[in-house]
């Protein structure tokens, strides 16, 4: 047990003193925001891709898929060309980087207004803050149940829950990082704790396929009932959700919501190019398919070890500790975690251990970065009259990094939301989603966009939201049945079906098309000139030096599969063709695959044989991943340092707008700026 606290402490340390060192090169209002946009493809792949993993979305993969086995990983293979169009073109991506915001409230008052800049920072702010009230609790209770600690302390005579303790302790690691060096901490670090990760997760592959057989995994998988099976997908039973329409819905969803999310909006804004942000993004797909590839081998071996006779032995401490867990909700987040607990040695242990805090640091990091961040930028700077100075502005940014990180810890003491987890995220999202969708696309490619329509468009989009969540969560499953008993004579009731006949990725959908309906039509009502599109995205004459190969980019569809651009490298070229290729060969064998299975019936032992050649493919590609991009993230670890030591601040690009305009653009007296 030792060596294992003991590498989980040596990671805080490195942790710690890296944050100190970054501090020297914060400088301006921009290196704290967006490490003065220098990050690098690699560094800004990790970081982001870090930070978006985190614990809770972690233990939610692993619960999913301990339910569901290797059949799970067939139907979303339809989204792949969805998602890859998403990401090699840039879509938001490209030309939200192009206007040099950091914010994306910020961009909405230079394509919108000030009003409107206030109004969605506020709404932002609100729906994250509340979003990740939950996160640190969860964190703590992990931590307290995987590391065996006590479940109470005795502090100066009081007992005191142990994971209050341990959420203070981590929150407090994560204000650290975030205060010490902003974005450029959050990048540096995040990066150290991805690439530690990903060799973690290499090490813990070879100890699972040297511990356990293929052999124990199938017979595991096939524990499960016939019509839920956990090997063919073909055999699931009836489930109506998941048919063409979701993943049509699905789709639809993916392109309307894409970065409105804000959680981690400081990489938004930190790449060194529209170019490199693009490329981060292409190559983030690598990233991520050995990090899946061994949640699903953590998630189906800890099923063959509850449910197999020959490891009842080895499963039995492991239900005597689950059984110590009195909620079910979280003894169903922590069963795969707790199975691994007793599963891997020590020095595993500790390994695994380090690994999942340093995704709940990053992600805690992360989220008190980008909503403090928001609050500053979007909520108090449009309400002031003169600008705050560089220094007056960093200082109210870290304190409001820490008034963030306590609100957290008392949000998650006095709430600590337990049954209804993934409902309350959905509802605190989708009060800034949806609505925001539509007001950035219609934004960055519709010249006739109005400020009108994009108030009509958030409004609607936010209405419909919530309504929805309420309508099918509750008023439905609560309400429904008592209107049936109230109203006893009215046929057309009782004949409503008793769970709620659209499924919440139809109705996402639905409204994204609502609300983009309503800001297409108020904007075509509005007679106003047409925005001025490349001022704002720095094009043509309005071009910043540094920032493209060329002055005019590809635009249109020509942007989707065109890699023959001055933008674009030799490598460059080679990392997409070759990504699509995959995604490419990975919907033919869908496609195929399905038709096959609709006409002549495939038995499980091929399937078996396909889950096997596409784990051993997942394992290449990740292990070649690992160490590609570690190299490439040295390389852009390195030149990031090696920029922010050379670089002229600018102490007014800070995201204040003026008429319009980022203060960086106008050509004014400065000094007029300060009057």
């Amino acid at each position: 047990m030792f060596i294992d606290w003991f590498i989980v402490l040596l990671g805080i340390m490195v942790l710690l003193f890296t944050a100190w060192y970054t501090k020297r090169y914060t400088r301006s209002v921009s290196d704290f925001l967006a490490a003065n946009r220098c990050g690098g493809r690699y560094l800004i792949s990790i970081a982001a891709g870090m930070a978006g993993t985190g614990l809770v979305n972690v233990l939610a993969v692993n619960e999913w898929f301990y339910q569901s086995g290797l059949a799970s990983n067939w139907w979303p293979s339809l989204m792949s060309v969805v998602t890859i169009v998403i990401v090699v073109s840039g879509w938001v991506t490209y030309r939200y980087r192009e206007t040099r915001a950091l914010t994306m409230a910020q961009f909405f008052e230079v394509r919108y207004s000030k009003k409107f800049r206030l109004f969605t920072g506020m709404i932002s702010w609100l729906s994250g803050l509340l979003n990740y009230g939950i996160f640190p609790i969860i964190t703590a209770r992990f931590i307290v149940y995987f590391m065996d600690m006590p479940l109470k302390l005795s502090i100066i005579g009081f007992d005191v829950p142990t994971y209050a303790v341990v959420m203070a302790v981590v929150l407090a690691i994560a204000v650290y990082l975030t205060i010490s060096g902003g974005q450029i901490s959050l990048i540096v670090t995040n990066f150290l704790q991805g690439s530690f990760t990903n060799v973690v997760f290499c090490l813990l592959a070879i100890f699972m396929i040297t511990k356990f057989s293929w052999s124990d995994i199938i017979e595991g998988q096939s524990y499960a009932s016939e019509n839920q099976s956990m090997i063919n997908p073909f055999k699931i039973g009836s489930r109506t959700d998941f048919n063409v329409l979701f993943y049509i819905a699905w789709a639809l969803v993916s392109a309307y919501s894409h970065m409105a999310w804000q959680g981690w909006q400081g990489f938004n804004s930190s790449a060194k190019t529209p170019h490199e942000a693009k490329m981060a993004n292409i190559i983030g797909s690598w990233r991520m398919v050995l990090l899946w590839t061994m949640l699903l081998i953590f998630s189906v071996v800890a099923y063959s070890v509850m449910h197999i006779p020959k490891y009842a032995a080895m499963s039995e401490p492991i239900r005597e500790s689950l059984s110590q867990i009195s909620d079910p909700q979280i003894q169903s987040q922590l069963r795969v975690s707790i199975v691994l607990k007793h599963l891997l040695p020590s020095g595993l242990i500790g390994l695994l251990c380090a690994v999942m805090i340093a995704m709940a640091i990053t992600t805690d990091d992360t989220n008190l970065h980008s909503w403090s961040s928001i609050f500053v930028q979007d909520v108090v700077l449009p309400f002031r009259k003169t600008p705050l100075s560089t220094k007056q502005h960093l200082k109210f940014l870290r304190l409001t990094v820490i008034a963030t990180a306590i609100f957290a810890f008392i949000f998650g003491l006095l709430f600590p939301l337990k049954d209804y987890l993934m409902m309350y995220m959905t509802i605190t999202g989708s009060i800034y989603v949806g609505g925001a969708g539509i007001a950035i696309i219609g934004g960055l490619y519709w010249k006739r966009g109005t400020v009108f329509g994009a108030w009509t468009g958030m409004i609607t989009g936010v209405f419909l939201a919530i309504s929805g969540i309420v309508v099918q969560n509750i008023i439905w499953p609560y309400g429904l049945p008592f209107l049936k008993k109230t109203y006893l004579n009215v046929v057309w009731l009782q004949q409503l079906p008793e769970k709620f006949p659209i499924n919440g990725m139809v109705m996402s959908a639905l409204f994204a098309l609502i609300a983009s309906a309503s800001y297409i039509l108020v904007s075509l009502m509005s007679r106003k000139p047409v925005f001025n599109m490349n001022r704002m995205l720095h094009r043509g004459q309005y071009a910043i030096e540094s920032e493209h190969v060329f002055s005019e980019p590809v635009r249109g569809w020509r942007t989707i599969f065109n890699f023959g651009s001055r933008e674009f490298t030799k490598g460059d070229k080679f990392i997409c063709y070759f990504t699509v290729g995959l995604t490419l060969l990975d919907v033919f064998i869908f496609i195929a695959g399905t038709i096959l299975a609709s006409t002549v019936e495939i038995s499980d032992k091929a399937w078996t044989r396909y889950w096997l050649c596409r784990l051993i493919a997942n394992f290449i590609i990740g292990f070649i991943a690992v160490f590609w991009f570690l190299i490439g993230g040295i390389k852009d670890f390195r030149e990031m340092f090696r920029m922010l030591k050379v670089a002229k601040r600018d102490e007014y690009d800070d995201g204040t707008v003026i008429d319009g305009q980022n203060v960086t653009d106008k050509k004014i007296n400065k000094q007029e700026i300060k009057t």
